[in-house]
């Protein structure tokens, strides 16, 4: 009698972590409108800044994003597959502010993360190893749809040098370690990204039976990180220039 109810609770528990491996994930995205103290109201920089953070805020309401993964791979991307270019310019600066434009694709077969993006009109393919983060996982829960969802954090610079706090939900109910906009590496799906003055939360998860197909980013030139920044450094420059 125990070796049959040992069958079958890891049988139960195999066709748990087997229906989890495929699915799909829906994200939206929150712009956070800043709340500045009496001197920096009367500004007109602020007053500026505070409408544009009103119009993105606003336009972040219609941004749906997907996360398709199977037991292999993983991508993100804004729904319909658009590209940045086929969206108004309040929507396309709302998705540009928190990185959501273009294609996130992980592979965890090969250890690779790409971002597949347009800057300054050309095609690029940011490359990256997939390797341990330096998540900072707490003892916080809350409660994220149907999933109790943990707390992480973590330190990330900028590329103006500063240094930032990240802070991710995830829920080790769902046993993969994909998330939005790039984030990666906890022990479970991560839901919500809080970053600066933005936040990326998940609205429906569906398992699926069939696997979705993931494609790999092509077109576009690969490039490192440092090679990147330098060239992102070239292209504004060009950019203003003209």
């Amino acid at each position: 009698m125990k070796n049959k109810l040992t069958f079958f609770f890891l049988t139960c528990f195999s066709f748990i972590l087997y229906s989890q491996s495929s699915g799909v994930v829906t994200y939206g995205q929150k712009i956070i409108i800043p709340n500045y103290t009496n001197s920096l109201k009367k500004s007109e920089f602020a007053t500026f800044y505070n409408k544009e953070k009103i119009k993105m805020s606003e336009s972040s309401k219609n941004i749906i994003y997907k996360l398709q993964f199977n037991k292999h791979a993983a991508s993100f991307t804004s729904e319909k597959h658009l590209s940045i270019d086929d969206f108004e310019d309040d929507v396309k600066y709302a998705m540009l502010h928190v990185r959501g434009d273009g294609t996130y694709y992980f592979s965890l077969e090969s250890g690779i993360s790409l971002w597949d993006h347009d800057v300054f009109g050309e095609r690029v393919i940011l490359v990256d190893t997939i390797s341990p983060k330096d998540w900072t996982i707490t003892k916080e829960t809350k409660m994220i749809d149907k999933y109790m969802a943990v707390k992480a954090k973590k330190n990330k610079s900028l590329n103006n040098g500063k240094i930032i706090e990240v802070v991710a939900w995830f829920a080790p109910e769902i046993t993969n370690n994909y998330g939005p906009i790039g984030y990666y590496g906890l022990p479970g799906l991560i839901l919500e990204i809080h970053e600066k003055d933005f936040i990326i939360y998940a609205k429906n998860i569906k398992f699926k039976k069939k696997a979705p197909k993931i494609n790999k980013p092509s077109k576009g030139t690969y490039m490192g990180e440092k090679e990147y920044k330098i060239y992102v450094d070239k292209a504004a420059k060009n950019f203003i220039a003209n």
